[in-house]
């Protein structure tokens, strides 16, 4: 014979505290009829709510026994027969002694902790692990009178099996009259979310969080709390407008994680909810631990040497990489400077890392190709035009390079990278003071000079006759006459300048000679000088055979020209461009010798 238990029937009302008082009024929710079980240790029903609710514990009232009571909930209704090993169900108490001995006794039971409720319909199961069967009658049990407010709902049955191993019992009486105790959420503030860092974007030193208001009341301020690897940060006072049940702030920014290591944890919380206690205090808390995984760490400029290519390297070997040139392996080969970037995602972790690098070409040392000094003023300077370390050919190690004497120098010049290497080479021409010097060899009218300077680069020469010349060894023909002149030389560089004067008189009866013959009136040469045709006007007293000979200054002859028999006036013409320039005479002979002469001057 089975025993007989005084139990009662479930039954289930939503007992609403809120400061400190009863409110019925505020108290939203639907419970159906209970339902069978069919072979259940339990009964269950739907808790339908329009407001946030914090679920805290189960109370029963029993004529006499004791049961250890479990309550279950799932976000949907329980429409059919509950089934808690169903995916989706969570223990929200677990099984707690309920107990009275007398009628009208109440007991309580509280969760594990409290259980939030946003708006919606739940499924509740609640039940016995035990080999009790529970079944229901129309007897309601007394309540206490602190539980006038209740709703009691109660169901009759008959035969509805038990989850034991024992006999179906027989019918027979049995109640229990219970529910769930539960507050509306007043002022809650939480952290809904750390924006971040977070994945994948794990390595950001920025931290940022969004605030979320979970209680039924307008949230206008908080506190957010943080602490980094157990380190307790600045409190950070947050003010604005959320609305309530589940309004989202932006993205606040909280302060820097920089010292943030990889496997250490990033807590953030929030308290003080619009100046008062936090209701629900078990929301309030976000975690982040920084993953551990390789870092991205590629400088942000890379020199290229010229004429030479570079691979840049991540040495993240478990990581996918995408580079701004679409290739997708751990390096990449460049020849050209420019804008270059890689995203990195690592395999384990999803923490992706982006590096963005600028390409340079090495700048390479440039000298002049010649300098000029002077040793006056201590030779001269050739200065480096980049950075690095230099080496010059004399020994010297600075950027710059004193010369003191003419020569070819170079250097050559590792850049800060130590990486590149270039050179480059000057040639210095260093100058003493110029000194004037010059000889004259005096012909006739016609002056040749020689230029005995020293050091000089450019040089003036004024004849003293109001002409000038420029040539370094200049031939100068005088008016026909006879006359003195002075003449001054002008030799210069870039050191300075000196002159040096004489004088040369020249005599116009020795330019043009006919002797004291009468076979020849006149002798004239023109042009003269001369550069290419020249011709000859002769005018002779009789018939005679006649040639002409040119001589050097030296008395070499250079031509020679038999002009055949020959009478009166007469002009004969010669190329004078095969001759080299200078000065030479001009002889026009008969049998008998020379009957004039006559000065010839060629460019």
């Amino acid at each position: 014979m089975v025993s007989k238990y005084k139990l009662s029937f479930l039954s289930f009302i939503l007992l609403c505290v809120f400061s400190g008082s009863l409110v019925s009024q505020n108290t939203v929710s639907t419970i159906p009829p209970l339902t069978e079980n069919n072979g259940q240790d339990g009964i269950k029903f739907n808790l339908k709510t329009n407001q946030v609710i914090q679920i805290t514990a189960f109370f029963s009232a029993m004529y006499s026994g004791t049961n250890d009571i479990e309550v279950w909930i799932s976000p949907t209704d329980t429409s059919g027969t509950p089934n808690i090993t169903a995916p989706g169900w969570t223990q929200i108490m677990s099984p707690q002694p309920v107990v009275t001995a007398t009628t009208g006794d109440v007991d309580t039971a509280y969760f594990n902790s409290p259980y939030l409720l946003q708006p919606g319909t739940y499924g509740v199961w609640i039940g016995s692990a035990s080999n009790t069967a529970i079944r229901y009658h129309n007897n309601t049990a007394a309540l206490p009178s602190s539980f006038t407010d209740g709703i009691v709902t109660i169901e009759t049955g008959t035969g509805i099996g038990f989850g034991g191993g024992l006999p179906t019992p027989s019918f027979s009486d049995r109640e229990l009259v219970g529910g769930l105790i539960y507050q509306p959420a007043g002022d809650d503030a939480g952290i809904a979310e750390i924006l971040s860092p977070s994945a994948p974007d794990c390595s950001n030193d920025n931290l940022y969080v969004q605030l979320v208001n979970d209680g039924g009341d307008t949230l206008t301020s908080a506190d957010i709390d943080w602490s980094v690897d157990g380190i307790q940060q600045n409190t950070i006072v947050w003010n604005g407008q959320l609305a309530p049940f589940g309004g989202t702030s932006d993205s606040i920014f909280i302060g820097d994680v920089s010292s943030l290591n990889q496997g250490e944890e990033l807590k953030v919380w929030a308290s003080n909810p619009n100046g008062s206690q936090d209701q629900l205090p078990g929301n309030d808390t976000m975690r982040f631990v920084r993953p551990s995984y390789g870092d991205l760490d590629i400088p942000g400029q890379f020199v290229l040497c010229q004429g030479e290519r570079d691979t840049i390297n991540t040495g993240l070997s478990f990581s996918d990489h995408m580079w701004s040139d679409g290739s997708s392996k751990t390096f990449l080969e460049i020849e050209t400077a420019g804008q270059y970037s890689v995203t990195t995602e690592d395999i384990s972790t999803g923490c992706i890392q982006v590096a963005d690098f600028n390409v340079i070409e090495e700048t390479p040392v440039n000298l002049a190709d010649s300098v000029n000094g002077c040793t006056v003023d201590g030779g001269t300077t050739v200065s480096g035009n980049v950075q690095g370390s230099y080496q010059w050919s004399t020994g010297a190690s600075t950027s710059f390079l004193n010369i003191t004497e003419t020569g070819s120098y170079w250097v050559q010049v590792t850049d800060p990278t130590g990486k590149c290497v270039s050179s480059d080479t000057v040639y210095a021409t260093i100058y003493d003071d110029p000194e004037a010097g010059f000889t004259g060899e005096v012909n006739f009218v016609t002056v040749s000079f020689t230029d005995t300077s020293n050091n000089g680069t450019d040089i003036l020469w004024e004849f003293g006759d109001g002409s000038s010349s420029s040539n370094e060894n200049p031939i100068h023909v005088y008016p026909g006459e006879e006359g003195t002149y002075t003449v001054t030389q002008v030799v210069s560089n870039i050191c300075g300048s000196d002159s040096i004067t004489q004088t040369f008189t020249v005599s116009p009866d020795q330019v043009n000679s006919v002797g004291n013959l009468k076979e020849i009136n006149d002798l004239k040469v023109y042009p003269n000088p001369a550069s290419s045709q020249v011709n000859i006007a002769l005018d002779l007293t009789e018939r005679m055979n006649v040639s002409i000979e040119i001589t050097d200054m030296q008395g070499r002859v250079v031509m020679m020209e038999n002009l055949g028999d020959v009478n009166g006036k007469q002009v004969y013409n010669f190329n004078a461009s095969d001759l080299s320039s200078g000065v030479y005479i001009l002889n026009i002979q008969n049998r008998k010798g020379s009957i004039g002469h006559h000065t010839l001057i060629v460019e």
